[in-house]
């Protein structure tokens, strides 16, 4: 086999011939996306296509180069002609067990090679980081835990083979960064898309709210922590330390409440009661954090609050049954137990209908005027009840 570029194979032939088109994430600025070298762009593919006596094989991906190249040569003409023509084949069903392994391999001998980190303890800067802490995923057994507020394509793009060789040994990996209402405008799209990559793959993504740690957890014993975000480092001056102990290592476990927070992804929990959103951690006050709807004044629950199966909502201080009342004008869920506790109604709590319930029937007309709703049912969701003449009866009688 012969490999080189496609000026480099000029006035020469082969029975056989692979024409990697290359162009990927992140590189989405590229020649083969620009319209106005399209003309360049024709006579370069015109050599790379007829150097085949007999077989041609084109590999890409194909809806990435159509989706950004759309207005080009490549994406607007040849491939739609080339996959109208011939055959298409997934690349992931030619490929043997053990690539994205042997990828991670490949990875680690490229920068380096792997290294052996018998020490308890080991700072170092960026210089070296990045090499350490690729062999310590390809020696990961159990589970990768990373704590990385920011994101970029390229740090991701350069961690994803060390990842995914990880995930192919079935260790799990969770990614713990900023929610999106934490994202700009201009960034929200490349963190999606970064996001999508990474579940693609098997990578749990957890949002966090407020997220500011610099952190990576590996199997029961390993921690890293320091200055550096471990997907989004670029050319900074950082320093990260590296713990192999069990007593530190369950210390942070245990004062970041990491267990709750993985515990609930993919429960049902994960999702918002009321209006079933995605239920996001964000930073507490007295606790490391709490759960909170994406959506503002909608739902919120301390990390040791039961989540309300069952439709009620309890005191957030003690967790005992609510009643409602009033706070001078305004009207509050109030405390059982506790005169003191109480807590505001928001409209969104009206979607509950055990909790429509306890609002007695004298103050539904005040309720709905507070809240701009022709009537206290208004809003519950079609899926908590069937049958409107039922839940008007449950409601009222």
């Amino acid at each position: 086999m012969i490999a080189g570029t496609v000026h480099s194979f000029q006035g020469t032939e082969a029975d056989v011939v692979i024409f990697d088109l290359v162009i990927d994430e992140p590189h989405w600025r590229a020649n083969l996306f620009w319209p106005k070298v399209d003309e360049q762009i024709k006579r370069m593919m015109n050599v790379a296509l007829t150097r085949a006596k007999f077989r041609l094989i084109v590999i890409g991906d194909f809806n990435y180069c159509l989706a950004r190249g759309k207005k080009s040569f490549l994406g607007k003409t040849l491939l739609p002609f080339l996959l109208g023509s011939y055959p298409k084949i997934d690349a992931a069903q030619l490929l043997p067990e053990g690539l994205a392994a042997r990828a991670a391999d490949a990875q680690i001998t490229a920068i380096g090679g792997e290294v052996e980190l018998d020490s308890e303890r080991i700072l170092t800067t960026q210089t070296n980081y990045y090499r350490f802490l690729i062999s310590d995923f390809n020696n990961a057994c159990k589970r990768i835990i990373i704590y990385s507020a920011f994101l970029t394509k390229n740090r991701m793009t350069f961690l994803l083979p060390a990842l995914h060789g990880a995930l192919s040994r079935s260790v799990e990996v969770f990614l713990i960064t900023k929610s999106h209402s934490e994202r700009s405008a201009k960034e929200i799209q490349n963190i999606r898309t970064i996001e999508n990559q990474l579940t693609e793959i098997g990578v749990v993504v957890i949002h966090k709210m407020g997220s500011h740690e610099k952190l990576i957890f590996i199997d029961d014993d390993i921690l890293w922590v320091g200055s550096l975000n471990t997907l989004s480092q670029r050319d900074s001056q950082e320093i990260m330390e590296r713990r192999k102990n069990r007593n530190v290592y369950l210390d942070y476990i245990k004062t970041l409440r990491l267990q709750e927070l993985l515990e609930v992804q993919g429960n049902p929990e994960s999702k918002c009661p009321i209006c079933d959103s995605e239920m996001i951690a964000s930073e507490g006050a007295d606790q490391p954090f709490y759960w909170r709807c994406v959506n503002d004044k909608c739902y919120t629950r301390s990390i040791d609050q039961p989540y309300p199966f069952d439709g009620v909502l309890k005191c957030h201080n003690c967790n005992a049954s609510l009643s409602f009342g009033y706070w001078g004008e305004s009207p509050y869920w109030r405390c059982d137990e506790n005169t003191r506790h109480r807590q505001r109604i928001y409209k969104s709590h009206l979607r509950l209908p055990k909790m429509v319930k306890l609002i007695p029937k004298k103050e539904h007309r005040k309720i709905c005027r507070l809240y701009s709703l022709n009537s206290l049912t208004e809003l519950i969701r079609s899926d908590q009840c069937n049958n409107t003449d039922i839940l008007q009866k449950t409601l009222f009688d």
